[in-house]
């Protein structure tokens, strides 16, 4: 469910993507090699899972207009944060961002396969996680007075 929670708005959401992940794995068990890890298959298919949550409803979220504003980054103000504060803060961003930066910082997609996954430009990748980062150090600075580095 951590993995859920990452992408997830809330909780109600984190739940629907859980059970939508088990019904994958239930109704594909058979498909599972023996060979690989049952890990890293259950943590692609909720990866996958999270993702068509996304793409449902696309149609709901607002997506911020994109230019080309690109920030330096100060990753030190990040690690004051226990993994909890971390987490709060990640899901008061915006879906797309959230997105982009679950994916690109905590699973390792690169920013050409974030695009595939998500349906969008792979510059609008970078410019999502760009702003994912610049808000959540003003989220931090906001929430927890951490310098955000300017």
């Amino acid at each position: 469910m951590a993995i859920c929670l990452r992408y997830a708005s809330d909780k109600k959401d984190a739940q629907e993507i859980t059970n939508d992940t088990f019904m994958k794995v239930f109704s594909h068990i058979n498909k599972f090699d023996l060979q690989q890890s049952f890990k890293g298959w259950l943590r692609k298919i909720t990866i996958n899972s999270a993702l068509d949550h996304l793409r449902r409803n696309k149609r709901h979220s607002h997506y911020i207009e994109i230019d080309h504003f690109f920030v330096t980054s100060n990753e030190s103000a990040f690690s004051k944060l226990s993994a909890e504060d971390l987490l709060q803060i990640i899901a008061l961003l915006p879906d797309i961002q959230r997105y982009t930066f679950n994916l690109y910082e905590i699973e390792g997609y690169s920013h050409q396969e974030i695009a595939t996954q998500l349906g969008i430009p792979e510059s609008s990748s970078r410019v999502y996680l760009t702003r994912a980062k610049q808000r959540l150090r003003e989220l931090c600075h906001a929430y927890f007075g951490i310098d955000n580095g300017r």
